[in-house]
């Protein structure tokens, strides 16, 4: 978005497309900053949750590969029956 804010952008002359948002007057382009800024912040969110999902789903096949110790079972200790 911030690449087609320009003095020089003749589609921001047009009063329909710009809305609340202005790049003649001070308070115009405060608003036009915040939701730069939003919008930035959205990308971001994004971005980082692709990287974890990406990062996840590439150590799936790791996991599925793992197995846990099989847990051997004690053998029976008889004691007390007639050894010496």
């Amino acid at each position: 978005m911030v690449e087609a804010i320009s003095p020089y952008n003749r589609v921001l002359e047009l009063p329909w497309v710009m809305g609340a948002w202005s790049v003649d007057s001070t308070a115009g382009l405060a608003k036009l900053s915040t939701e730069i800024a939003r919008q930035s912040i959205l990308i971001g969110y994004t971005n980082a949750w692709l990287l974890y999902t990406l990062a996840a789903a590439a150590w799936l096949p790791l996991c599925m590969l793992a197995r846990l110790p099989r847990a051997h079972p004690k053998p029976l200790v008889m004691s007390g029956l007639g050894g010496s």
